[in-house]
């Protein structure tokens, strides 16, 4: 059940203001009848001591009949009760008993603390005349010797009385107090809360919408300030809204102009965001609320929101859409678990991409043949010719082998490049690929004086794979490592690692300088243009080795360091199929 703060605060007051008054009635009654028992007492020790000197004689010469009605006497005028016993417990005289009927007092409390020292006292229920009574008692002492017990008790039931009258009258006084205190909190709690419900009003008209809403309270105290910094924080909300709203409408303004597509998806599935240009890609209206798969039912886009995606990494991809090419890539927004979604039309790039790779391989066919004739012909005209000519048909001869050699590349890497090349996958033993590549490199590895070293790791037995690929790609990369490296050694390597099969080429070459790490394998892009000319390099080697791992699902990284050499890693499924 809701409480109001008023309520709150009044009832708090109330509860400490009634424990209070209850603590204090409690505290001054057993004050108040504390300090009257101990001035009773005292008074009982004034008479203990008066009557001392008088019961002394007849003590000694053993006049009880007199100290009995001596005693009587005395109790009658001071209206008390006066007991005189002796230090074996025997009652000799009483003020309101006859003695000889009274049973043996040695073991009442004040009694037995008066034989031990010079007065006692206690407050309890007397079984002889049957009601409260307050006790004090001192000895009797002669010289050395106790004579007996004086006890003067006093009945309570007139202090009883008279704290029962002082009684009501305090409980009749802290009434009046709790009412004024109550009417105090009451009027204080009004005062105080006033204020706070005039903030509250306010807050909740601004909540509604209501920015120009003021706050008018004119007081010189810290509610007085608050008024003032709330009035300050609603201009300035206001303000900020008004500037939020702008900067909403710019940017809404610029998604709908621009001709990308854009879609932004909750983790739920759901469209949250989405511009014009995608909603005329998709050509489905308004889709913003809908699931992004009801939308767009492209499965390799589909496929790619549901895989999970590290913080902020960003996820690229092609899909194809209404007979058109897009370029996808999706990143995520981290906490909010939010993805954007921006599609860039390539179709135009895919189709001149398209009409390159065909110029390129029919060009190469077209090449292919007149090439290949120019060479027998060269070869016919060395028989014929002197030295002399000699030497230009060997520069011509070169130049047609390395030109023969552009155009194999040039057709492998386009047989690479389709979307769905044709792999012959069969068990590949390492050790198969390590004799080839000693039978085609062994002459040219003696020639310059380097050394071949193999480690194959004897836990790999055999792996997936097209093994004319693979010869491939292992022979580009070996071929490189002789081309580049003068003096050392070229090291292969072959282990397993994670379900992967690695393989490591490594040279003590020249290296590559780290500028040049990242386009190493794009095509026709070599290091050292003049040197690679010399030993016949087309550009196209390392492009095709990263087609051919690719195509294995694998991975390839290359390290150098210029003048000590280079490793290039490749990683392939085991198991590929």
């Amino acid at each position: 059940m809701r409480r109001s703060i008023f309520a709150k605060v009044f009832l708090g007051y109330l509860l400490i203001i009634v424990i209070l008054t209850l603590l204090l009635l409690g505290l001054s009654f057993k004050t108040i009848r504390g300090f009257y028992l101990d001035n009773q007492r005292r008074n009982l020790e004034s008479i203990t001591r008066f009557l001392s000197p008088l019961i002394t004689p007849l003590i000694q010469n053993e006049e009880f009949w007199a100290l009995d009605s001596m005693v009587k006497d005395l109790g009658r005028d001071s209206q008390t009760r006066i007991t005189i016993v002796l230090p074996d417990g025997k009652v000799i005289a009483d003020s309101d008993k006859d003695p000889s009927l009274m049973e043996n007092h040695r073991e009442r409390i004040e009694i037995k603390q008066a034989l031990n020292r010079p007065s006692g006292s206690s407050l309890r229920y007397s079984e002889t005349v049957e009601t409260n009574m307050l006790y004090v008692a001192s000895s009797i002492i002669a010289g050395d010797q106790i004579l007996g017990v004086l006890r003067v008790s006093l009945y309570l039931e007139s202090i009883k009385k008279l704290l029962d009258r002082l009684m009501v009258r305090i409980i009749s006084i802290s009434l009046i107090l709790l009412f004024i205190a109550l009417l105090v909190s009451y009027t204080f709690s009004r005062g105080l809360l006033r204020p706070i419900k005039a903030l509250s009003d306010a807050s909740r008209q601004i909540a509604q919408g209501d920015l120009d809403n003021k706050v008018l309270l004119y007081k010189n105290d810290e509610l007085g300030d608050l008024a003032k910094n709330f009035n300050l924080m609603t201009e300035e909300l206001k303000n900020l809204v008004t500037k939020l709203s702008q900067k909403q409408d710019q940017l809404t303004s610029i998604i709908s102009s621009i001709q990308t597509g854009l879609l932004v998806i909750n983790k739920k599935g759901a469209i949250i965001l989405c511009n014009k240009s995608l909603e005329e890609m998709v050509n489905v209206p308004e889709p913003e609320g809908k699931l992004y798969w009801e939308v767009i039912r492209e499965p390799n886009l589909v496929s790619m929101l549901r895989s999970p995606m590290e913080s902020k990494a960003v996820k690229t991809g092609e899909i194809s859409l209404n007979d058109r090419i897009f370029s996808v890539s999706i990143t995520s927004t981290g906490q909010e678990q939010e993805l954007v979604v921006v599609f860039h039309d390539i179709t135009a790039l895919k189709n001149l991409e398209r009409v390159k790779k065909d110029f390129v391989v029919n060009v190469s066919h077209e090449l292919r043949t007149p090439l290949t004739s120019i060479k027998g012909y060269l070869s016919i005209l060395e028989e014929m010719c002197n030295s002399e000519q000699g030497k230009y048909l060997e520069v011509v001869k070169r130049h047609t082998e390395r030109l023969i050699s552009i155009v194999q590349d040039l057709l492998v890497l386009s047989s690479l490049e389709e979307r769905k090349p044709k792999l012959n996958i069969v068990n590949i033993h390492a050790q198969d690929l390590i004799e080839n590549m000693k039978l085609m490199f062994g002459p040219r590895i003696s020639e310059k004086n380097l050394k071949l070293r193999v480690e194959l790791d004897p836990e790999l037995h055999a792996f997936r794979g097209d093994f004319f690929y693979l010869e491939e790609m292992l022979g580009n990369l070996v071929d490189n490592a002789i081309k580049y490296t003068e003096k050392g050694e070229i090291h292969l390597y072959f282990t397993t690692k994670d379900s992967n099969v690695v393989i490591e080429v490594r040279d003590t070459g020249i290296g590559i300088g780290a500028e040049n790490l990242d386009r190493i394998f794009e095509r026709f892009y070599v290091v050292d243009k003049s040197r690679s000319r010399e030993m016949g390099g087309t550009g196209l080697g390392l492009s095709i080795v990263k087609h051919i791992v690719l195509l294995h699902s694998g991975d390839i990284r290359v390290k150098s360091i210029p003048g000590e050499g280079t490793v290039f890693t490749i990683t392939i499924p085991l198991s590929f199929s």
